[in-house]
């Protein structure tokens, strides 16, 4: 044998090696898991609340609230409806809403509670930013006008 043929099976072998090992670390860092998430839907658990505070008034002056009313919340049509007693002067709402969007919300004071309640005075579709996995508080309380 050469000292030529020695040298090139020593460079062959070593060539294969080399890329033998190569291939031992992409493979390794293959199987490290990593993925990139790139969806931009919020996280699985992203419920969120809403806490609101009122305030009733007649003729621009702040008065109690009449007698028994209570104040419903009303979220995106129905999906989420709340009551709170209007002597309370705020609520949150259970945290079942979805976080990272707007929902429209609608607040009602109610005579009471009953089937034949009236609405005293009423706030409709008022857009809400709400957070993920918050309780989103509302800038300013609710004014329930009692004044027609």
């Amino acid at each position: 044998m050469t000292t030529d043929s020695k040298t090139r099976g020593f460079v062959s072998s070593g060539w294969k090696r080399g890329l033998a090992v190569l291939g031992l670390v992409v493979a390794g860092g293959l199987m490290q898991g990593c993925i990139i998430e790139s969806s931009s839907s919020p996280p699985a658990n992203c419920d969120s609340a809403l806490t609101i505070q009122w305030m009733v008034t007649e003729g621009g002056v702040s008065v109690a609230c009449p007698a028994g009313s209570i104040v419903t919340v009303m979220v995106d049509n129905s999906s989420m409806i709340v009551d709170f007693p209007c002597t309370a002067h705020a609520g949150t709402t259970p945290a079942t809403l979805t976080g990272n969007v707007t929902h429209n919300v609608s607040f009602y004071l109610m005579s009471d509670n009953t089937s034949a309640a009236q609405t005293l005075s009423k706030l409709e579709n008022v857009p809400v930013p709400v957070g993920c996995g918050v309780t989103q508080q509302l800038s300013s309380p609710v004014e329930f006008s009692l004044t027609p």
